[in-house]
């Protein structure tokens, strides 16, 4: 690293082979380099995510960027909305009772009625005090017992109409051109990448089938090539290049910055020129 030029990041086969010489060295004991190289490729890709690093820019080769991200997939825009609420509100014209809304109980009589869960009772005449399903006149014994009758089971409670409800919560709705599952909204697929495939979208179905095998398997299989490299420097280094590309895999652009992106690969944004060697992100 310290000979080359100062603000030049290390390519992953300079890196690579730098740490198969040094894992490779005859002064590791056998059992301690065994070790050591199943952390090889691991600590590799640690070490590339900060090389090149000067003050509060990360430089990362601009032929990396190319090589590992693929021109057809890019990563969702995502935005929290919030921790949500229980819902908590019945749709127009039910009441609410407990955990759930029932239609409302009569009003067109004297006297009108009014509900407790999936009963509804008529409220005591004038001079009788309500006890529960009784009426007793004030200051003596003298009871009625109340009419009532049933208003169904009920229904469960929602959101408002100007929310969204998600697993029995409800968030604000996400913005045009966006989508929510639970408290984050994802971008929508579309354009040149319509397909959705989690936090990706992608060119078509074959795009987003290789790009996720590569990121879920990429590193685990670099670190398994590190473990049984054995003694040999020139695997040992190629564990840890495939580990640094399988890192640099998940460098890709947004999908709403996608252009954008296109620009800085070919080495520029309109009328401005970036540097040959090295991207500042």
């Amino acid at each position: 690293r310290e000979e080359k030029k100062k603000g030049e990041a290390m390519t992953s086969s300079e890196l690579a082979v730098a740490f198969g010489v040094f894992y490779s060295h005859p002064s590791f004991s056998s059992s301690s380099s065994s070790i050591l190289r199943m952390f090889a490729a691991i600590f590799a890709m640690m070490v590339t995510m900060t090389t090149g690093f000067e003050g509060p820019s990360l430089q990362v080769s601009k032929s990396n960027i190319g090589n590992s991200t693929n021109d057809t997939v890019c990563w969702k825009d995502s935005y929290g909305r919030g921790v949500g609420k229980p819902i908590h509100t019945c749709p127009d014209g039910l009441d609410k009772s407990g955990a759930l809304c029932y239609p409302k109980c009569r009003t067109d009589v004297t006297p009108t009625y009014y509900g407790v869960g999936p009963v509804c009772w008529q409220h005591c005449k004038d001079g009788y005090v309500d006890e529960g399903a009784l009426c007793r006149e004030k200051g003596g014994i003298k009871t009625y017992a109340k009419s009532s009758y049933g208003r169904g089971a009920g229904k469960p409670l929602t959101c408002a109409d100007d929310e969204d409800e998600d697993a029995g919560l409800c968030y604000k709705p996400c913005k045009e051109g966006y989508y929510g599952v639970g408290p984050v909204c994802w971008e929508s697929c579309g354009g040149k990448d319509p397909v959705d495939g989690g936090a990706i979208c992608c060119r078509d179905a074959d795009s987003c089938t290789g790009k996720i095998k590569a990121l879920c398997a990429g590193v685990p299989i670099a670190v398994a090539k590190a473990i049984l490299a054995g003694d040999d420097p020139s695997k040992i280094a190629k564990a840890a290049e495939d580990a640094i590309n399988a890192v640099l895999g998940y460098v890709m652009p947004l999908c709403k910055d996608v252009e954008l992106f296109e620009a800085f690969q070919g080495g520029g944004v309109g009328p401005v020129l970036l540097p040959e060697d090295n991207l500042e992100l």
